[in-house]
């Protein structure tokens, strides 16, 4: 397991996990894998430092899952999963048909405990081609 965040954490990881402090627009995708072949899943669960401007902070979530499908295309092994939390906006048809082009299986969920009002969702992608 290798988890990448912007800031160290304040435990330990677990045993066997592997913790990368960059920022996801600079990271290189062969510091992620490491002696690593490939990942099973790639789940995303970024989210932008919010303005309150819908619409700003919808596209600031969108390059941040723009940024993790990038990153599943270099990381992702053959019949793979991608999830990525996304908040809805103009561009969620066109970043959905990207990720279908890459998937068998593509679908929108909205988990019971998001707040109904709540433009979260999260794209889960099943079993890259």
């Amino acid at each position: 397991m290798v988890g990448l965040d912007r800031e160290p954490l304040d435990a330990a990881p677990p045993d066997g996990a592997r913790v990368v402090i960059a920022d996801v627009f600079e990271v290189d995708a062969a510091q992620l894998l490491g002696d690593l072949c490939a990942f099973d899943v790639v789940l995303s669960d970024m989210a932008p430092d919010t303005t309150g401007v819908r619409i700003t902070d919808q596209a600031r979530s969108e390059a941040l899952v723009q940024r993790a499908v990038e990153l599943a295309e270099r990381l992702l092994a053959e019949r793979g999963n991608f999830v990525a939390k996304v908040f809805q906006g103009p561009e969620l048809p066109a970043l959905r048909a990207r990720v279908k082009r890459m998937f068998s299986r593509v679908d929108l969920a909205k988990p019971p405990a998001s707040r109904r009002q709540s433009s979260e969702l999260y794209l889960v992608a099943l079993h890259r081609k």
